[in-house]
This record gives C-alpha cells, sequence and structure tokens, in this order.
C-alpha cells in the first residue's frame, strides 16, 4: 500500500502539473491508522466544494462484501480494522461527496470485493528510470476529461472477486493510469466511457492455485459536457505551486533562484531532506538537504514539474517529471 500510495500521489503530480492552468489542486493523503471511516467523513464535510469543482476520492486497501447483497455492486473498505462495524461503504463515500453537490464526482478503489461471512449490510443514511517525461502528453485531453458533469464510479473487481497487487501496486491501478497515459497521448478519446472501458480490462492472474480473473467494474452518471468556468483560487501557497514556479524556464533564472529562501521558510523545516524516487516509486535516486534539492531543479534544464508523493515536510518524497 506505500507503493500504491506512492504511485497514485505521482499520477496526481502529473496532471497536476499539466491541468495548473485550469484547475487548482488540493490533495489529501491519510494512511495507516489515522485512515479511518469518521476521518474520512470529516474530511468530506470540510471540503469547500463550489459548483465547478471536482472531488476525485481513491481508496487502496482491503476490501469485502456482505453475503447475499447483490443489489449492491460496490466493496466496502476494511479501513485498517478488522471489526466490521467500522468498515466504510464504497456507496456511502458516493453518498457523502455527492451531497457536496460538485460538478464531477470520482470515486475509485482498489481493493478485494469478495463476499465473506460476518460482513453485515451498512446503512446507506514514465520512459526513463528516473524521471517521468510529461512530453507528448496533451493536457487539453484531460482538460476535456474533467469537464464532463456528474458522478463516476469504478472499483477494482466485480463483485465476488478478490484483487490482486504486485510489488509495483495494484494490478487496477496501474491500469488505470496506463489508461490516462494513452488518453494524454490522444489514442483513446478523452472522455470517462473511453477512458474506463481501457481502464477496466479482464486482468489475468497466475497465482500457485492456478489462474483467476479479475473484472474491474465502473458506473458513469454524466449528464454531458459541461464548459468550465474557472474560479480563481489562490495558487501561491502551496509547494507544488512554488515549485512549478521554481522550474518555469519562462521566468529569468535569477529570479527563480531569489524565490528559494522564501519557498523554505514556507514550506521546509530547518533539516529537511528530500528523497528522489524513480519511476518505479520503490527506489531511492537521491537524498538531499532540501536547499541544494530546490536550487538544483532551478537550474535544471530537463526538468518540468516535481510530483510531491508524500506530505512530510522532513523527508519529502518526490518524482521529477521531464
Amino acid at each position: 500500500m506505500a507503493v500504491e500510495l506512492s504511485n497514485v500521489s505521482k499520477n496526481f503530480g502529473i496532471l497536476e502539473n499539466l491541468l495548473e492552468d485550469n484547475y487548482y489542486f488540493s490533495i489529501t493523503r491519510i494512511d495507516g491508522n489515522n485512515c479511518t471511516k469518521e476521518n474520512i467523513k470529516t474530511i468530506i464535510d470540510e471540503l469547500d466544494v463550489e459548483p465547478q469543482d471536482v472531488v476525485f476520492t481513491f481508496y487502496g486497501g482491503h476490501g469485502s462484501h456482505a453475503m447475499n447483497n447483490e443489489e449492491d455492486p460496490w466493496p466496502q473498505f476494511c479501513m485498517n480494522t478488522s471489526d466490521e462495524r467500522k468498515w466504510l461503504p464504497m456507496a456511502l463515500v458516493d453518498k457523502w461527496v455527492s451531497a457536496k453537490n460538485p460538478r464531477l464526482s470520482i470515486v475509485m478503489a482498489n481493493c478485494c470485493n469478495k463476499e465473506q461471512n460476518g460482513v453485515s449490510v451498512k446503512p446507506m443514511w514514465a520512459n526513463d528510470d528516473r524521471a517521468t517525461k510529461l512530453d507528448g502528453l496533451n493536457a487539453e485531453a484531460f482538460v476535456k476529461l474533467f469537464n464532463a458533469k456528474g458522478r463516476v464510479m469504478s472499483t477494482s473487481s466485480k463483485l465476488g472477486q478478490y484483487s490482486w497487487c504486485n510489488p509495483y501496486g495494484g494490478l487496477f491501478t496501474n491500469q488505470f493510469w496506463a489508461a490516462m497515459q494513452k488518453l494524454g497521448e490522444g489514442k483513446i478519446n478523452p472522455d470517462w466511457e473511453s477512458l474506463l472501458n481501457e481502464a477496466s480490462a479482464e486482468l489475468t492472474i497466475r497465482t500457485n492455485d492456478g489462474t483467476v480473473k479479475q473484472n474491474p467494474y465502473y458506473k458513469t452518471y454524466l449528464n454531458g459536457k459541461t464548459t468550465t468556468k474557472h474560479i480563481d483560487k489562490d495558487k501561491t501557497n502551496t509547494l507544488t505551486a512554488a515549485i512549478s514556479k521554481l522550474v518555469d524556464k519562462s521566468i529569468n533564472q535569477e529570479t527563480r533562484l531569489a524565490m528559494i529562501p522564501d519557498i523554505l521558510n514556507k514550506h521546509f523545516k530547518a533539516n529537511s531532506k528530500v528523497i528522489s524516487v524513480a519511476s518505479d516509486m520503490t527506489t531511492n535516486v537521491d537524498l538531499e538537504d532540501a536547499p541544494d534539492f530546490l536550487r538544483r531543479i532551478c537550474l535544471s534544464p530537463y526538468i518540468k514539474g516535481i510530483a510531491i508523493l508524500n506530505d512530510n515536510p522532513l523527508y519529502l518524497k518526490v518524482h521529477e517529471l521531464r
């Protein structure tokens, strides 16, 4: 799941760098013991959602399903506990987000969807080892994708199936982001049906007990596409926005170098380290003091963006986009 979280963070980082002129991104990561039903509900309740906003929710971890409950095809999230009373139905997350009335809601999960005795029905109230290349990705394709209006739900396996992973993360998660890559390259149409049709191809897994299938499942509730009305929000206070300016070659290099003390003061601590990881999200490429990292990426002629993979100011983990 640590690899899964890094994979998802990297790909949101790619989207954030591609779409920074069209969308303001606010990313919240919770994992481990902090990933509880109550915390999820609190985070969603506290979202300041405006009419043109997009809310994208992703869960990775254990999942299950109640017996004889075929009317609900979606899994229950196990939330790091064996106490099934604390599990969170995916459909409930969809209801919570929908109640905030975003223009587009996407709820996605990579978890098992296998029936299990004792589970109750819940009431429903990159080409380079070191960096990922942005060349060849069309930001306008992603703008069209997220201009949709309505709801999207997708989970990694249909009712009655397990979901599988390997050392590189969830198989469905990786297949989904590979489909997003194709969309950015113009190989599939920039709409949710085309994307999910590609991402939900049947997976075949060889196990010690033989060959098994995994069939991702999705539904879209879309009322056609709308024109995005951009809402001006403050983009200056996020680390991603600051780093984006730092590597923006249209800004004079001396001006960018002069930004570094302010970035260090706002976003780092005195002894902060930055860990750069390869595109497999497991191999550490470099460990630098924060000032050295910021100066290096500022002076690099190749770096186009940085995907931030965690929220730890003492040991920030990042992946380079070229």
